[in-house]
């Protein structure tokens, strides 16, 4: 197992998992062609440096895409995509990247660190056993236009 910076040649690997693991319960999602190779390069040009996978035997099976942002008096993160190869899910990569990136973010003085992740998803009770929790003060709100 291999952890390093994502590379703007790992992206259309990247958008493979992404789009294996997002057409999956719970988000059925079905990206139309390139969109899901374009979401992540526009992630990932302006995260470069806060941005990795994880390789085995050279395959990538694992990626996380982080920004940071200035909020009051801290630095603050945001996990912008944080995906696994389902293939790989169960081989104990999840907690060394999670935990890898946290560490990375520490070392930057990096306070507060937030993600997005669906109720029904098997991440959610993950994030909740790792120190994360749902703010009672905060929505993610939505409108389709």
């Amino acid at each position: 197992m291999k952890i390093r910076n994502i590379e703007i040649s790992d992206l259309e690997i990247c958008s493979k998992i992404l789009e294996k693991e997002y057409s999956k319960k719970p988000y059925f999602e079905e990206f139309e062609e390139k969109n899901s190779l374009k979401y992540l390069e526009s992630k990932f040009l302006k995260n470069q440096e806060t941005s990795f996978v994880i390789e085995e035997n050279k395959k990538i099976v694992w990626f996380c895409i982080s920004s940071l942002s200035y909020w009051a008096d801290w630095l603050q993160a945001i996990i912008e995509e944080i995906v696994i190869d389902s293939d790989f899910q169960w081989l104990g990569y999840w907690k060394k990247m999670y935990f890898y990136v946290e560490n990375f973010l520490k070392d930057l003085w990096v306070k507060s660190l937030m993600l997005w992740v669906q109720n029904d998803a098997n991440a959610f009770n993950f994030h909740l056993k790792n120190g994360y929790f749902k703010s009672d003060e905060h929505s993610i709100m939505f409108k389709n236009l």
